[in-house]
């Protein structure tokens, strides 16, 4: 039964919590699949520059040695270097902090080499941000810093914690015990799902509109919905508002991977695979 979104609360206790809920579960558990809202690889420009091989080795490196400042943003560009990517802190003084700045720092050719090949611009849906830029509502990198100091870095300690795709197939992963761990990007799933919004998903009116698409969805692919994701996706998620439509477009989207309506995906260049990562189900 698909359940209304929640808070996540601690990012340190977040996975534990999960494998300690799926050890509850019957022997024949299957796997957890859990799907995240941020990017889980570097771009290949990047790592060629920086002598990056596999984006889990270099994770496991992060916050040590020449490391040690990989998770603290730049305030200048004079800080920014191949082993401190993130930029910029804040946009003050205005007009003082440019992408430009990166392009030279990291020494790629331009700003769109810092966007990985599933983040590029595809018929229907519009580029992602590049996960070193900080600054704008198009961000991934602000959320993607705690994300992997927290959530990844810890994880590569856990044996049931497989990473898709770095760790293989999807079909191949998805067995007993194991916590899967996959980039979504509910933007990517909302063409398929809802067709054109007609209006920002930050209107609580036009997520509401979208109400009658996602219980179709649901009825048609024989989802069980809880009472209140039910209720949420009546009333356009008002409790916790785009956040919360997100992730219940995010897993939705999930469940169509798993269910085989949607291919899982994978990236073309299998080398660059293994530093570049994919999103799920594109």
């Amino acid at each position: 039964m698909a359940q209304a979104p929640e808070p996540v609360g601690e990012l340190k206790s977040f996975l534990p919590s999960i494998h300690n809920e799926s050890k509850k579960q019957p022997k024949d558990r299957g796997a957890a699949l859990l799907g995240f809202d941020f990017p889980i690889g570097i771009p290949i420009a990047y790592a060629n520059n920086a002598g990056i091989e596999d984006f889990k080795a270099f994770l496991a490196d992060l916050g040590t040695g020449p490391w040690q400042d990989f998770y603290s943003i730049c305030r200048e560009p004079g800080e920014i270097s191949l082993h401190r990517p993130f930029y910029p802190f804040n946009f003050t003084p205005k007009g003082s902090k440019r992408r430009e700045h990166l392009v030279q720092a990291l020494k790629v050719p331009e700003f769109a080499a810092l966007l990985r090949t599933c983040e590029r611009a595809q018929s229907g849906r519009r580029a992602a941000g590049a996960l070193f830029w900080t600054l704008g509502a198009s961000a991934p990198g602000r959320g993607a810093l705690p994300a992997w100091k927290h959530i990844l870095a810890p994880a590569l300690a856990n044996p049931a914690a497989k990473f898709w795709p770095f760790d293989g197939s999807l079909a191949d992963l998805l067995r007993d015990g194991n916590l899967v761990i996959a980039e979504t990007y509910p933007t990517h799933y909302y063409s398929a799902l809802l067709g054109a919004m007609g209006g920002s998903k930050r209107d609580p009116r036009v997520r509401a509109s979208a109400a009658p698409r996602l219980l179709q969805w649901a009825e048609e692919k024989s989802v069980c919905l809880s009472p209140e994701l039910e209720r949420e996706i009546a009333t356009g998620f008002t409790r916790g508002q785009d956040d919360a439509f997100d992730a219940a477009i995010g897993l939705f989207g999930m469940i169509e991977v798993v269910l085989g309506h949607r291919a899982a995906g994978q990236h073309p260049d299998s080398g660059a695979a293994r530093i570049e990562g994919w999103i799920l189900g594109q």
